[in-house]
Order: C-alpha cells, then sequence, then structure tokens
C-alpha cells in the first residue's frame, strides 16, 4: 500500500466531511511529509485568517511550519478530481501544555469556512486529545470569532473555564467525565 493510501485509510477513523458528490475532506494525523502541503495551506489563507489563527498578523517562517509539522496535530486533505486533489484544507495544531493540558489552534482555507471542516477538526482534536491522555484542551480565540467560540464551547465537552482578556477569549473544555475523574487514581 503506498503512503498515500495509507494516509486516506488512516483518516477515516478520526472524521471525515462529505462537501459534495465529488469532493471530500478527510481528517488525519499530520505527518513529515505534510511540510510542503502545511506551507501552501497557510499561504494561501486570506490575511483575516491568518490574523484569526494566530490571534494577530503575522509572517510565517519555515521554522514556524516545521514547528507545526513536528507538533502533534490534525490535517483536513481533500479528496476529489483535479489539481486539488491532496491538498491540505484545514490544520489543528496540538501542543502540549503539560501533561494533563493540550492547547489547540485551528484553521479553514478561507473558501470552504462553514462547510463542517472545523467541527470535523475539533471533533477529531478532542478525540485525539483524549486518546493521548490529555484531561483539557485549552484555546484561544478572539471574542468577535463567534464560529470558533460556537464550535468550542458546542463540542461536547463541559466548559472548565472562559476567560475574557484585551479581547481575547480563552476557552477550557474538560476532556474526561466527572466520573472517570473521581475513578482516576490519584497522582
Amino acid at each position: 500500500m503506498n503512503p498515500r493510501t495509507a494516509r486516506l485509510q488512516a483518516s477515516r477513523r478520526l472524521g471525515s466531511v462529505r462537501l459534495d458528490p465529488a469532493r471530500r475532506v478527510s481528517i488525519r494525523q499530520i505527518d513529515a511529509f505534510d511540510r510542503p502541503a502545511l506551507a501552501a495551506f497557510y499561504a494561501g489563507l486570506s490575511p483575516e485568517s491568518v490574523r484569526r489563527r494566530f490571534l494577530g498578523r503575522r509572517e510565517l517562517t519555515d521554522a514556524d511550519i516545521d514547528a507545526m509539522v513536528a507538533d502533534d496535530g490534525l490535517v483536513a486533505v481533500l479528496s476529489a478530481r483535479g489539481p486539488d486533489d491532496g491538498q491540505i484544507v484545514g490544520h489543528a495544531q496540538l501542543s502540549a501544555v503539560d501533561a494533563d493540558t493540550v492547547e489547540a489552534a485551528f484553521a479553514v482555507r478561507d473558501d470552504l469556512q462553514g462547510r463542517g471542516i472545523g467541527r470535523a477538526l475539533v471533533d477529531a482534536a478532542i478525540g485525539h486529545a483524549r486518546r493521548r491522555g490529555w484531561r483539557r484542551l485549552t484555546a484561544d480565540t478572539f471574542v468577535d470569532n463567534v464560529a470558533m467560540r460556537r464550535l468550542l464551547r458546542g463540542a461536547g465537552c463541559r466548559v472548565e473555564r472562559d476567560l475574557l482578556d484585551g479581547g481575547v477569549e480563552e476557552i477550557v473544555l474538560r476532556l474526561v467525565s466527572d466520573a472517570a475523574t473521581a475513578a482516576a487514581p490519584a497522582r
């Protein structure tokens, strides 16, 4: 089995979104082979999408892209006939804060926002974080990013903390149930 087929099969376990009869987006774990496609994805985002993803305007460096590929994370990959086939159209970066907490950041290609890719990325990121043993997920977003705030709050997890500071909202989701926390042995 070739690497692309293997990655596509693995992606079915993490999530997918059918955009129309000819196009599907599959969610899978990022790997080192994704570096050029991830760089192209971020280069193609609008200035507003970059501002929202990075909480301000910035030029991405090669080191930034390398760090995103090296971090734990997920990519949304388009399956379609034609030149867009195999393009990354979404990214969820997961960075460990400590043994219990992961910080998440999300981006979706501008022309595909509002089509369910963000929801699929958030759901897959939560599932992936749970499998990795993280107990909470934290994400920062501008307060005017209503769609991202709605995705995080509607993810089916208890909101453990929701803080506003200078136009940025930090949302912390509890990834384990209270019953699972009570049954877990003390560290």
